[in-house]
This record gives structure tokens, C-alpha cells and sequence, in this order.
């Protein structure tokens, strides 16, 4: 990518080629009236030199800045206004910076993570094994833990095409089982215990090395509603849920940076009303997560939403730019919500911006302009 990135600065510094036009005669015309102001001028400059007298000067190809400066020092009187500057360039300096200079690490301090630690963990939650958009833009595989697919909506064979057509209940103990145990689970014994047992867990993970950078696609949540027979809009409901149980595991172990990859600029291309739920839900999950006392403001998170803002409506603009406001000065941890991503735009932000900072020239060297001069 650096490679890339270097052609591509390259290419944008190489001057287009020259356009070359047939010289008008006005133009003939217009070089002679100004060489004939010229000599009038230097006629003129003549005539100042004779009533105010310039102190002698060493000649161009033997003066140097150190001269021009002694020489600035000498000729001005004590207390008068500092002499005006010139810009220096040394002999051969080029205006723009060396393409060949950017590196993976110029790229790096492009993203939207910068100042972040290195990433150190990616989840992708649903466990679908393909590649993904990955932190900084990237390309990193999904997770280890693989969900098990669930066909609910397919019919089951029951050998006769009569039977085929009826509706099935399914009804087995091993569902009968998992319903009971979740609602032992739930149970406010079990609670207490699982939450002493997570307690524990955390505890044990902080006396080792901890990660820095952990990030999670949320991803699946529309799998999950479909095995779930519910809607749509309640499966991504149950995966900001989950979101904030594992934001708060994380800031407990130690973790400093969670980034949440929340949703794909491709995700635009689903059904209106998922969109519109999608947004909604984004709105009232920022709302809670940095209300007065609640997760964010416990751990001292920082939100940053990252991203293209200008494809988001103005009312959840609002609630982002609130959210954002009302965490700047938490210091301690950080959550950066990409909202909307994906890893192409953020390279293409990368590379814009660094062709950007290698056509810029560089800072000018100023020295005193000397008084003989």
C-alpha cells in the first residue's frame, strides 16, 4: 500500500505537459514597451543613487548568509524596527517533499486511529468465516468461535410430500432443556453468582498482559434475528446490548481502546425501514451510553465517531456531536464508533491526505534581509 501511495504522490507531483501557443505580435509589442519602462526605471534608480549613496557590498557569487547578516547588524542603528525576511532556499532544494520517504508508518499516522495503540485483537462477532473490514483499514480474519447454523426456515423431510405441505412443530427435549436453563440462568441466584464468577474471570485476566486496542465487527445480528424468529430491527436491538456487557468487560480488564465497527456504507444499500431503524437505534444507544454516571462516563471513555459524517441525517448528527462533546474531556479509555465505514474509504482518506502533506513545499528558512541589499 505504501508503494502505492508513492507512485500515486508521484504522479500527482509530475507537472502536466506543456501547452505550447503561437506567440502574438500584441505580445511582441507589449516585451518592447516594458524593456523601454525598464531602462526608464534603471535611468531613475541611477538618479537616487547619485543623492543617497549604498555602502559597497561584497559581490553575489562571494556573499554568503553569514555576511548578509553581519552586514544587516553593522548597517542598522541601535533600537530601529527588525529588517523584513526573504525566503532561502539552498542551491538545488526541491519544493516539495521525497515520495520515496513515505512508509507504512507515514500511512499509519493517516488513519482514523492514529494516535491509538497498535490493534491488538479483532472480533468479528458473528464468527462467518470471509474476510472483513478490519481496524485501520486493513484486512484481518474473523474470529476463532464459529455460531452454528440453524435452517429454521427451510422444511423439513418427513419422506412424504403430503406431510411436506404441514405445518411442523418442533417441539424435542434438548430445546425444552436450553429453554429451562436459560431461565435458571436468569434466575436471581444464578445472576449473582455468574457475576461474582465474571469478577473473578476479570481479575485473573488483569495479572497478565492485557491488550490495548481490542475491536469488534458487529456483525450477524440479522442471522441471529432470523434463528431467533424475530424482527430484524431487534436483533441489532439485542447486539447493542451485548456492546455494552463486553464494553464494560473490557474496561474492567484493562483494555484502553475499543473500537466498534457499527455500520458499513454498504450497509445503505438494505431496506429503507432497516436503515431507518439502524439510525434510530444508533441515536438512542449514544443517548445512554453518555448519560451522566452511566458506562462511558464510569470508566472515563472518550467517544469518537469515525467515519464519513456528511452521509448521516442531521438528527443523528446531533446526537453524535452531543455524544462527542460531552465525553471530550474523559481522558482515561476511549471508544471509537465507525459510523459509516468501510476500510476502502478510510484508505482512500489516507491517501488524500498524504498526497496532500507531500505537495505541500516545506516550511520556508527565513534570514535577515541586510541593509546593502
Amino acid at each position: 500500500m505504501a508503494t502505492a501511495i508513492r507512485s500515486t504522490v508521484e504522479d500527482y507531483m509530475t507537472p502536466p505537459e506543456p501547452k505550447f501557443t503561437a506567440f502574438p505580435a500584441s505580445r511582441i509589442t507589449q516585451k518592447i514597451l516594458s524593456k523601454q519602462l525598464d531602462e526608464k526605471d534603471q535611468k531613475d534608480w541611477s538618479a537616487v543613487h547619485e543623492i543617497t549613496p549604498i555602502p559597497s557590498s561584497p559581490t553575489p557569487s562571494s556573499r554568503s548568509v553569514a555576511d548578509d547578516d553581519t552586514a544587516s547588524s553593522a548597517t542598522l542603528p541601535p533600537g530601529s524596527p527588525s529588517p523584513p525576511h526573504i525566503t532561502h532556499h539552498e542551491p538545488g532544494q526541491s519544493l516539495l517533499k521525497n515520495p520515496e520517504t513515505i512508509t507504512a508508518e507515514t500511512l499509519n499516522n493517516h488513519m482514523y486511529t492514529a494516535g491509538d495503540p497498535p490493534l491488538d485483537i479483532f472480533v468479528r462477532t458473528s464468527g462467518v468465516e470471509r474476510l472483513s473490514s478490519a481496524p485501520g483499514g486493513w484486512l484481518a480474519w474473523k474470529a476463532d468461535f464459529k455460531l452454528p447454523s440453524d435452517h429454521l426456515n427451510e422444511p423439513r423431510q418427513l419422506g412424504s410430500p403430503k406431510l411436506n405441505k404441514l405445518p411442523v412443530i418442533r417441539c424435542d427435549m434438548a430445546e425444552i432443556f436450553q429453554n429451562i436453563s436459560k431461565w435458571l440462568l436468569r434466575s436471581p441466584p444464578s445472576e449473582w453468582a455468574i457475576n461474582q464468577l465474571r469478577e473473578l474471570l476479570i481479575g485473573a485476566l488483569k495479572q497478565g498482559p492485557v491488550p490495548q486496542h481490542v475491536a469488534f465487527e458487529m456483525d450477524g445480528n440479522r442471522r441471529y434475528a432470523r434463528g431467533k424468529r424475530m424482527e430484524t430491527i431487534e436483533g441489532h436491538h439485542h447486539g447493542f446490548e451485548a456492546l455494552a456487557r463486553v464494553l464494560e468487560i473490557c474496561y474492567k480488564s484493562g483494555v484502553k481502546v475499543v473500537t466498534v465497527y457499527a455500520f458499513s456504507i454498504e450497509n445503505f444499500n438494505r431496506p429503507q425501514y432497516e436503515v431507518d431503524g439502524l439510525m434510530e437505534l444508533a441515536k438512542v444507544k449514544l443517548e445512554q451510553l453518555t448519560h451522566h454516571g452511566d458506562l462511558l462516563d464510569k470508566y472515563g471513555a472518550a467517544v469518537r465517531v469515525l467515519g464519513q459524517r456528511d452521509l448521516l441525517r442531521e438528527d443523528v448528527l446531533e446526537v453524535v456531536d452531543r455524544a462527542v462533546e460531552m465525553t471530550k474531556n474523559n481522558k482515561k479509555n476511549a471508544l471509537n464508533i465507525c459510523l459509516p465505514y468501510t476500510s476502502r474509504e478510510e484508505m482512500a482518506t489516507a491517501i488524500r491526505s498524504t498526497v496532500e502533506d507531500y505537495m505541500t513545499p516545506p516550511e520556508p528558512k527565513f534570514t535577515a534581509f541586510p541593509a546593502s541589499r
